[in-house]
């Protein structure tokens, strides 16, 4: 008993609230850990978590959707600084990151899966028990990892480094874990057969009619030839890790390359997830709407707190009957 209590104590750790917009409850909730971080370096890692915030919040829709987002920090403490690399990954640079053993809390390592820039950790489960003792509301989780090489890799959790290209890293993995977004480069895999498969934005169908992204076309030819028609919608061959039978929406995205935009079709896909997530309407008054009674010729105001967007896109109607009376306001 007194190991296993002992054991729970060294899972609760400092909490730092980088972003607060509102009652978790109804906000979309994103813990940045750290991993390699000593006691030492927990500036340093502040310092880090917040670039990462800055950056991931500067990056449209997400830019302007800042208050829908509550981020925090939690300072995990490892025993030494940095991360593992055991240079068994067949796609080693002999020399570019040093061989290491590191003694980090979450146990955080280069060359994860066999690929050489994929930082992961095989103990997720003491991730998500680290988030669980500190921030239970939580909905995403980033590992940043305290070293400056190149790195990152995601599944249910995003793992980046601190390389000056690993805030940007991260929005690309967050599309995965959040937007359910596919990867739209073309290499890594060698099976590319045709087929009929379909995902949020890559497919192997180029019929217009049935399209995943059929009501963004326009005038491009389907499909796509390479490079041309690159400010339409359309379908541009290699996608899904491969260079034939999987296609695009566009020439270029953030799921293709880094410091691109999303496309359109990402960039939809994000809003609606997070109208999925967080409830528009925060408050309403009278709150007893079941039981309101209200007597001819009188009259009541009614007001609805709305969550919006930085730019007002999120718009509200009110109606008497099913009669629209008013459209936009916070009471009528």
């Amino acid at each position: 008993c007194c190991i296993s209590s002992l054991m729970a104590e060294g899972q609760v750790f400092n909490v730092d609230t980088i972003r607060y917009n509102g009652n978790p409850n109804n906000r979309i909730n994103l813990l940045i850990m750290g991993d390699g971080y000593t006691t030492g370096e927990m500036a340093t890692f502040r310092s880090d978590a917040r670039l990462v915030a800055n950056y991931f919040f500067s990056v449209p829709p997400f830019s302007k959707y800042q208050n829908f987002f509550n981020v925090y920090g939690i300072e995990v403490v490892s025993n030494e600084s940095g991360t593992d690399h055991p240079e068994t990954a067949s796609d080693c640079n002999i020399g570019s990151v040093p061989i290491t053993a590191v003694d980090n809390y979450l146990s955080t390592t280069f060359d994860y899966g066999g690929t050489h820039r994929c930082i992961y950790s095989s103990q997720g489960s003491l991730v998500y028990s680290v988030a669980n003792d500190n921030v239970p509301l939580y909905d995403y989780i980033n590992v940043i990892v305290n070293t400056s090489y190149y790195g990152g890799c995601a599944g249910g959790i995003a793992y980046t480094s601190m390389n000056s290209s690993s805030p940007e890293v991260f929005v690309h993995e967050f599309g995965h874990m959040f937007g359910n977004l596919s990867d739209e480069y073309d290499y890594g895999s060698s099976s590319c057969s045709a087929g009929s498969s379909q995902n949020i934005n890559c497919t192997q169908v180029t019929d217009p009619n049935t399209i995943v992204w059929k009501n963004w076309l326009t005038t491009a030819p389907l499909p796509t030839p390479s490079g041309t028609n690159c400010s339409l919608i359309g379908a541009y061959e290699g996608a899904k890790y491969c260079s034939s039978n999987w296609y695009r929406a566009k020439c270029n995205c953030k799921m293709r390359s880094l410091n691109q935009p999303f496309c359109e079709v990402c960039y939809e896909q994000l809003i609606y997830k997070v109208s999925t997530m967080v409830n528009y309407i925060q408050s309403y008054t009278p709150s007893n709407l079941s039981t309101l009674s209200l007597c001819k010729n009188s009259s009541m105001d009614f007001t609805a707190d709305v969550l919006n967007s930085s730019d007002n896109t999120v718009r509200s109607q009110w109606l008497v009957d099913n009669v629209l009376v008013q459209n936009n306001g916070s009471n009528f």
